[in-house]
């Protein structure tokens, strides 16, 4: 079947040439600048191709401008960023030094790539350059223009107040010459920094602006960039069919214009939206279209991961919100490691800084000490005979003492590396067991923390989550093993206070105070006792702030730890209400079995007493080895 579309296609580009016959270089131009913004990249690097033979054969240094600087904007919208750096960069070679606006006119838009890249200092740094380039050529359009991307790049870095003067530079250089496309930029991106400070009515105020002028100038996609902040606007008033609305309608307009970067971003937007609102259905055929177009942005990425595995964990999907889940660490580890290269970058030009810096006062110091080196030639020359006859003795003497050890330390060497390499693979093999069992244990309870948000029934999401703690009680034993590295014992004061921030993390009570207090008393012990040690402290801890403090505000936890030789003694009490019955004859509650069960298990015995407003509970164990 004849593709029409083709067809047509085919016959304007006829048209267009052989109206533009008797110029090929302005029409190839036009015909890269036609293509940039559309879907069809392929067509752009072709007429890219001619013209940029057309204007070598002709020298025309204009036109190879535009013809890099249109084919760098294609790449722009493809999201293709580093070949659009490239392509500015060849840009450069065909300004002349005294167009300073032109010059303003390329830094602006290689700023606005690096925004793009998230590199907010460096396209911060480039608008202050095309600011001072603006000036110089006078043109009060691209001073207002530019002024709004110094201000986006103070807004990202988070500098306010720089940030709002040349945002209201830019609109009092708009009002003063009535350039509504310069207005509509300005008013929208100052409402975008508004709405990002949570100043929703001034932002409105702005937004509502934008739109004015944008109506005015018949821009329909400064139409659609108001609606989409709009939406968000009015998402945050709770005016939720507004704001789909509005979101709707630049949806089109980006769909239409296969504007991928800002369809992705909408879709997002509004997936985001009905997954809050627990509209599944629409929730994932708008993720799943962002995704559909997914940016080369891990920002972006992050977040539609994020929203997918929140997705899916709702619908009850656990393999799939792992897998989104696992993506979007992967994206966070990116977004890390990249961020620490930025870090490490501005530390290495740091320190090349310092080194130089270091050599200059190198040098001087060696130009003070020249005429004192050649004073002491004559005393250094002197020295050096009597050290050379010293050396020569000594050398002897250690001589004869080395060739008589030499073979009884060789054998003992070879036996001390034989050791030591035994000793290396257990401590590498030991670590890797418990980073192992400790990850076994972290995947475990994040496998119960899904269950537990996926379930209605309380009493199974509550047991759950008790299974959780006394997980995280194990997993911490062999995290502080690992870190411990050589030690098969574990530093028990340093597990109680993680073990105590975690469960005060976990079960912290609303409009209640609760101190956790411990005694120190260094105590490193085997970790076959530390584990049910640290479940048994786990259910006291736990049991406290779910019953102990219903009757007051501030609420009191100690603990003391005492080792003397092979015995220990956990002093635990609380100033909760205590318990109903005496320890042993209370609760068949799993709790307290578990307590019971494994203060046998390690040859102890646990008892309980109330007195003093106190609930005491006092672990012994008489041979802890």
């Amino acid at each position: 079947m004849i593709d029409i579309k083709k067809i047509i296609l085919f016959l304007l580009m006829v048209m267009v040439g052989s109206t533009h016959a008797t110029n090929p270089l302005e029409s190839y131009i036009n015909n890269i600048k036609y293509y940039r913004y559309t879907k069809h990249l392929d067509s752009t690097k072709l007429y890219f191709k001619k013209a940029l033979a057309e204007a070598i054969k002709q020298k025309d240094s204009v036109n190879l401008f535009y013809a890099y600087k249109y084919l760098g904007d294609g790449y722009e919208h493809h999201q293709k960023l580093d070949s659009t750096l490239l392509m500015y960069a060849n840009c450069k070679k065909y300004i002349r030094k005294d167009n300073y606006a032109r010059q303003a006119f390329l830094l602006c838009d290689m700023a606005y790539t690096y925004d793009l890249l998230h590199d907010y200092e460096k396209a911060t740094q480039l608008t202050l350059m095309a600011e001072k380039m603006a000036e110089k050529s006078g043109s009060k359009t691209q001073i207002g223009a530019i002024a709004i991307s110094i201000a986006e790049g103070y807004s990202n870095l988070k500098m306010n107040k720089q940030a709002e003067q040349y945002f209201k530079k830019s609109i009092q250089i708009g009002e003063a010459a009535n350039l509504q496309q310069l207005l509509d930029q300005a008013y929208r991106f100052y409402g975008i920094h508004l709405l990002k400070n949570k100043k929703l009515e001034e932002a409105y105020k702005n937004f509502k602006l934008g739109y004015k002028s944008a109506v005015v100038n018949k821009d329909s996609i400064s139409m659609a960039y108001s609606w989409r902040y709009l939406s968000e606007y009015f998402w945050y008033k709770k005016q939720i069919d507004s704001s789909f609305l509005l979101a709707k309608k630049a949806e089109k307009i980006w769909e239409r214009r296969a504007e991928n970067r800002d369809l992705s971003d909408i879709c997002l937007q509004q997936g985001s939206y009905y997954l809050e609102l627990n509209r599944l259905a629409e929730a994932e055929k708008y993720l799943k279209k962002a995704e559909l177009h997914a940016l080369d942005d891990l920002y972006f990425n992050e977040q539609l991961y994020t929203d997918l595995a929140n997705l899916y964990f709702k619908k009850n999907n656990l393999k799939e919100a792992f897998e989104y889940l696992s993506k979007a660490k992967n994206c966070i580890k990116q977004i890390n490691e990249e961020e620490n290269k930025s870090r490490v970058t501005s530390w290495r030009l740091k320190f090349e800084t310092d080194k130089k810096e270091a050599l200059i006062q190198k040098t001087l110091k060696d130009k003070a000490l020249a005429t004192e080196n050649t004073r002491k030639k004559t005393e250094l020359a002197q020295t050096v005979s009597i050290f050379l006859i010293f050396t020569i003795i000594s050398l002897s003497i250690i001589i004869v003492f080395y060739l008589k050890s030499k073979k009884n330390n060789k054998l003992l060497k070879k036996s001390n590396d034989a050791l030591e390499k035994l000793a290396h693979q257990k401590r590498i093999l030991l670590k890797e067991i418990h980073h192992r069992v400790k990850n076994n244990l972290t995947t475990l309870n994040s496998l119960l923390f899904l269950q537990a948000k996926a379930t209605k029934n309380m009493e199974t999401k509550a047991t759950l989550e008790e299974c959780q703690t006394r997980i995280e009680s194990m997993a911490l034993i062999h995290q502080n093993l690992y870190n411990e590295g050589e030690s098969d014992k574990v530093n028990f004061n340093k597990f109680i206070e993680e073990l105590f921030e975690s469960i005060n993390q976990s079960y912290a009570i609303k409009n209640k105070s609760i101190a956790i207090e411990l005694d120190q008393n260094d105590s490193s012990i085997d970790v076959s006792l530390a584990i049910p040690l640290g479940i048994i402290l786990n259910e006291l801890v736990t049991n406290s702030f779910k019953y102990a403090f219903s009757d007051t505000e501030q609420g009191k936890i100690n603990i003391t730890v005492n080792q003397n030789k092979n015995k220990l003694v956990i002093d635990y009490y609380d100033n909760g209400k205590g318990l109903t019955k005496d320890f042993d004859s209370e609760h068949d509650g799993f709790g307290f079995k578990l307590i019971k069960i494994l203060t046998q298990q390690i040859n102890g015995w646990i008892q309980y007493q109330f007195s003093d407003n106190k609930s005491r509970f006092t672990i012994t164990i008489n041979d802890i080895n």
